[in-house]
C-alpha cells in the first residue's frame, strides 16, 4: 500500500503494562480500540487502508 499523502492519527494509550492498552482515532472521527501490540498494528493498518480508499474516491466540493 503507497499513499501520497500522510494520514493524521491520534494515539491514545490507556496502559502500557502487557498487553499494551489504547485507542486510535483518525482525522474524520473514527476511532479503533486495541488491546496488544497485533492489534495495535492492525488497527493502524485498518485507518490507514481506509483513508487510501477515502481518498481514491472523487469528492463532491463543497459549492459556495
Amino acid at each position: 500500500m503507497s499513499s501520497a499523502s500522510p494520514i493524521d492519527l491520534r494515539c491514545e494509550i490507556s496502559s502500557l503494562d502487557e498487553p499494551i492498552r489504547g485507542r486510535v482515532s483518525d482525522e474524520r472521527g473514527r476511532s479503533m480500540p486495541f488491546q496488544g501490540w497485533i492489534e495495535f498494528a492492525t488497527v493502524l493498518t485498518s485507518l490507514a487502508e481506509d483513508a487510501n480508499r477515502q481518498e481514491s474516491t472523487p469528492r463532491q466540493e463543497e459549492s459556495r
